[in-house]
């Protein structure tokens, strides 16, 4: 039984990368102007909010981790060995190139913070469930160890609306987000 949810979650991740991958420039720039809109107001009264470097095909979040960085609350992920590791980031020069290609705080330049701080999380995912709210990200589990430690906080699964599942394959290590904001 589980291996065969291991193999459901594969072919969904084939299919779901494709699809994020054909959303058309014009669609892309609609999302991230929405997500920025709806977000922004959202976000206005929490000192700590948890966002991300958008990576390949996510949702760009840039003008939203912007403005939050000018206030001093933007909060971003680095992994580090197997977990994400959480820092301020107060300017978005202060981000490096990971191996990946995906940017992430540079530690000489960004003040470490405890997940416990963090009062809205925005997760990224190449699928969410609106159903059950569960996401579906790359595969290596990263996402779901931290979202243990956000117990506290407000999880939003933040991605595009072509990004919709219905019944998404979970299992007992994937943690249910709080909402789901696709755009």
């Amino acid at each position: 039984m589980e291996n065969q949810k291991v193999d459901l979650k594969q072919q969904w991740r084939s299919r779901l990368k494709a699809i994020c991958q054909a959303i058309p420039d014009k669609k892309r720039l609609q999302a991230a102007v929405q997500a920025y809109d709806t977000l922004l107001p959202l976000c206005q009264t929490s000192f700590h909010v948890l966002s991300f470097a958008s990576f390949k095909f996510e949702i760009n979040l840039f003008e939203l981790n912007q403005v939050l960085a000018a206030e001093q609350r933007l909060i971003l992920p680095r992994i580090v060995h197997n977990d994400l590791q959480l820092f301020r980031v107060n300017h978005l020069d202060h981000l490096e190139k990971h191996a990946w290609g995906l940017l992430e705080p540079h530690p000489s330049f960004c003040e470490l913070i405890s997940p416990h701080a963090v009062e809205i999380a925005l997760i990224p995912g190449l699928g969410f469930d609106l159903t059950t709210k569960h996401r579906l990200g790359y595969g290596k589990g990263y996402y779901d160890r931290l979202l243990f430690a956000l117990s506290q906080a407000q999880t939003w699964g933040i991605g595009f609306q072509e990004q919709a599942v219905d019944n998404l394959p979970y299992d007992r290590r994937d943690v249910t987000l709080n909402d789901i904001r696709l755009f």
